[in-house]
């Protein structure tokens, strides 16, 4: 399988060998591959059962959200959460914590700020609170120019998370003793 983009990763811990899945608690849907069916390797996916639960999930969240308590109560809650200053911004970093040099805290303060500038945070911030509190997640499809990758990010476009799902691939394998074992998960988003 070949994947196209690229993924920002935090340095993983030697994964051990368990007879047990990871549990899908972020709602991703779970591929089984490298199960032994018969002297054949195969891949199973249940698109019925999560996807379809998944989005009406999500346009629940939508219709109750149009209720007028409801939609008090979320103004409510994204007007506290989201407060404009005129002098300030809206939301910051904190790289307190963060074990790196000076140099690098800039870079990376500079490179969320071009973030936010991307997605228009300080007049879109609200509505962008808005849609992540109601739908539970939100999606944005990173453009880079690929004639010059040195430009960065060019553009966020907000992805409509009934049309994308996360997928856990599940790789097994058997131990000389026959044991089905988990070797390594794999994660992606499909749209």
């Amino acid at each position: 399988m070949q994947l196209f983009g690229f993924e920002i990763l935090r340095k993983k811990e030697k994964e051990l060998d368990s007879i047990v899945s990871p549990n899908p608690q972020d709602g991703s849907t779970v591929v089984n591959t490298g199960v032994n069916a018969g002297g054949y390797y195969g891949m199973v996916m249940d698109l019925d059962g999560v996807i379809k639960n998944e989005n009406d999930l999500i346009r629940r969240y939508r219709e109750v959200a149009t209720y007028s308590d409801c939609d008090s109560a979320v103004e409510d809650i994204v007007s506290e959460a989201i407060v404009y200053d005129e002098e300030d911004q809206t939301v910051t970093i904190n790289l307190d914590d963060v074990d790196v040099s000076e140099t690098i805290n800039k870079k990376i303060r500079a490179e969320f700020n071009e973030v936010m500038k991307l997605l228009k945070f300080q007049e879109r911030g609200h509505e962008i609170f808005r849609t992540w509190y109601i739908d539970g997640r939100i999606y944005y499809h990173i453009l880079l120019d690929e004639k010059n990758l040195k430009q960065g990010i060019v553009e966020l476009r907000y992805i409509d998370p009934r049309k994308i799902r996360r997928i856990k691939n599940v790789v097994k394998s058997r131990t000389p003793q026959g044991v089905e074992v988990v070797k390594e998960v794999q994660e992606y988003y499909l749209y």
